[in-house]
Formats: C-alpha cells, sequence, structure tokens
C-alpha cells in the first residue's frame, strides 16, 4: 500500500477536508476540534498526531492551498526570468504572474464559493496575530522573490518603495478577490452603460495588472517614474 493510501494520510486528508469546510462556514473560533474530529470520523489523539493543535490545523489547512498557489506563481517567474536572459522581465508579466494564481484559487467554482477565500477572511478577523504570522510565513519567500524582481524592473524604487507598493498590491489583489456584491453591480444601478465589474477571470485580472502596474511605474521618492 503506498502512502497516499495509507490509513493514516487518509485520516489527515479527512481532517483536513472537515476543518476547512467548517472553518471556512462556520468560523475559526466557532469549530472546535471535537467537532472537526467528529466531521471527520476521527479522534483527538489523531488530531494531536498529525498536527499538535487547533492553531497549527488552522495553518496546515490554509498552506495546503498556498503551497500549489505558490508553486505557480514561482514556475511563471521562473518562466520570464528565464525568457528575459539576464535582463528584466516585462513588469506587467510578473504582476501577472503573481496575481493570476491568486485570484484563480479564490474565485468560486461550480460547487460554490472559494473556501479559501473564506478562510483568508476568516483568518484576519478571527485568527489573532501568532495565528496570521505563522500563515503569512508561508508567503514570504515567494513575495521576496518577486519583489527583486519588481526591483529590476523599477529601478527608479527604493527597496523600502518596492515593499511598500508590494503590500499595497497584495491589498488590492485580496480585495478584488472577495467579489462583493456592491462591486459586481457598479454602472446597473445607475443606468449606465458601464460594464459591471467581475464580468470573467481575464478581464479582472486584465484590469488589476493595468492598476497596479500603474502604481509600480509613479514615480519615486527622487521624483522619478518609470516609462
Amino acid at each position: 500500500m503506498s502512502h497516499s493510501e495509507s490509513p493514516e494520510h487518509g485520516t489527515r486528508e479527512r481532517l483536513l477536508d472537515a476543518a476547512e469546510r467548517l472553518f471556512a462556514e462556520e468560523g475559526i473560533r466557532s469549530t472546535s476540534l471535537r467537532r472537526i474530529i467528529r466531521e471527520a470520523g476521527a479522534n483527538l489523539a489523531a488530531v494531536h498526531y498529525h498536527f499538535g493543535s487547533k492553531a497549527e490545523l488552522v495553518v496546515e489547512v490554509l498552506a495546503r492551498r498556498i503551497r500549489p498557489m505558490n508553486a505557480e506563481r514561482l514556475r511563471r517567474l521562473d518562466r520570464l526570468e528565464a525568457e528575459a536572459a539576464g535582463g528584466a522581465p516585462r513588469l506587467g508579466d510578473v504582476l501577472r504572474a503573481l496575481l493570476g494564481p491568486a485570484l484563480v484559487t479564490m474565485r468560486p467554482s461550480r460547487k460554490g464559493p472559494s473556501r479559501f477565500r473564506h478562510l483568508m477572511v476568516r483568518l484576519h478577523t478571527e485568527g489573532g496575530d501568532d495565528l496570521r504570522t505563522l500563515v503569512h510565513a508561508h508567503f514570504a519567500e515567494t513575495l521576496q522573490r518577486f519583489s527583486v524582481v519588481v526591483g529590476r524592473c523599477c529601478p527608479h524604487l527604493s527597496r523600502r518603495e518596492i515593499m511598500e507598493r508590494m503590500k499595497f498590491t497584495i491589498g488590492a489583489m485580496a480585495f478584488s478577490a472577495m467579489d462583493h456584491p456592491a462591486f459586481r453591480s457598479f454602472g446597473e444601478e445607475s443606468g449606465s452603460d458601464t460594464e459591471p465589474v467581475g464580468r470573467s477571470d481575464e478581464l479582472d485580472l486584465d484590469r488589476l495588472v493595468a492598476y497596479v502596474e500603474g502604481g509600480f511605474r509613479a514615480a519615486g521618492e527622487k521624483g522619478e517614474g518609470s516609462p
């Protein structure tokens, strides 16, 4: 029997599946370990064996979605750097590589809203600083890689400015992915012929990239902007 088919692996995945659903639907604080183990058909010892604590379970639930998302981001960035052959890739392409996989991960599916998106919202409203720090650590290496490449694309910006604008970029991405009904209806109530925001994933990504690229190209502390 392979590891992926072992009883231990099956129990671990059932716990993660149950925790992901319950944390997203009922909240991180509101969901007890006993509720999770009952849903997963496991026992409390299994939680402690596989994860150690509820906090570590929350981190692993999110990391299970973050790892493949970051791997895709880095795969795209590696390709862009290889194609640039030692030069700086196009800034818009770098931003697309950063933002595209995240929007895909957080978009709704045929089965319903994105649990990952709900979980990230729960994390920032219920998780506490310690838990948020543990989860955000899974993004650190990837964001560091991107900030270095963005810095090569934007030599008019200081390191501090790059990191500040990266923070703004992540904020714009996260809020865009929420897909709030109030923003989907822009242009509809007033009778305007403006297209509703969120018409398609590609359109959302194009607009988001154009928006944040403009922010990176804006003048820096020295008063210089990128052409």
